[in-house]
């Protein structure tokens, strides 16, 4: 809350919707009651129907949602205003984002380019931006609705796949958000981001769908690409790790034979 509340330079309508905690988090929102649009404590049906409620309640021009284990880089939303302002034909903004656990290892993630294609490529790495640091124009979810309350890991996947259809998305090179990896988040508990991929999988399959005939055959291409380079990478690992160790053996029996404890090269500079 306070990577919010420390933003300059743009005015700011901060809406607080909690799942009815019981952890002492309804006794810090109240503490900043006076400095928020509303906010509310109640049992929900999972994610997307509490993003849902926050978001119906919007009037902002620019929007966007952080969960409860991330937060903001100072100047962030100035630099976003300052974005939309000099590209006014985007619809969304997409920043870096610092990705770190408490192990203390961090990566920082960007985004060169996010279109309806990129945006399909559930068997890449990285191929969804980096949600804390995703802002849109409020006509860019009007047009497509919000979010999708059967969805339990894609559901931010899904918008952005709905609004590429009509809007520009404008990658930005400074880090805007920090995200955090721990043992109680969906990103960190269990199989990690594996337990994403099936849900992934079925949002982009159904997107690409609906797309045009050359739209498909070069998501099926490019799908079918990666999978064979995959395939052949993962083989020269294999081939390469066999050869190293036959090439021991033969050293090893080459030793035995001749008795020579150890190989060398001797180099001269003579000719």
């Amino acid at each position: 809350m306070q990577s919010v509340f420390e933003q300059s330079g743009v005015e700011l309508e901060y809406i607080v919707i909690d799942g009815g905690s019981t952890d002492g988090s309804v006794e810090i929102i109240k503490k900043y009651a006076d400095k928020l649009a509303f906010w509310v404590s109640e049992k929900d049906n999972g994610q997307s129907n509490a993003l849902n409620k926050g978001l119906a309640r919007c009037t902002g021009d620019i929007v966007a949602w952080l969960n409860a284990d991330d937060y903001y880089e100072p100047e962030a939303f100035f630099k976003v205003a300052e974005a939309f302002k000099n590209n006014p034909k985007c619809g969304v903004v997409v920043g870096a984002c610092r990705m770190f656990d408490v192990s203390g290892s961090e990566q920082i993630i960007r985004t060169k380019e996010v279109t309806s294609q990129s945006l399909s490529g559930y068997w890449k790495s990285y191929f969804v931006p980096p949600q804390p640091s995703m802002f849109w124009r409020k006509e860019a979810i009007q047009k497509v609705g919000l979010l999708d309350t059967r969805l339990n890991y894609a559901m931010d996947l899904d918008l952005w796949l709905r609004m590429s259809k009509n809007e520009r998305f404008y990658c930005m090179e400074d880090v805007l958000s920090h995200y955090e990896i721990h043992n109680q988040s969906k990103s960190g508990s269990g199989d990690g981001f594996d337990k994403f991929e099936q849900e992934w999988r079925h949002v982009c399959l159904r997107f690409v769908k609906q797309q045009s005939f050359g739209f498909r055959i070069r998501f099926y291409m490019e799908r079918l690409m990666f999978g064979l380079f995959s395939k052949l990478q993962k083989g020269l690992l294999i081939l390469g790790l066999f050869f190293k160790k036959a090439l021991g053996v033969l050293v090893r029996l080459f030793k035995k034979v001749t008795g020579i404890k150890r190989l060398g090269v001797l180099s001269s500079s003579r000719s």
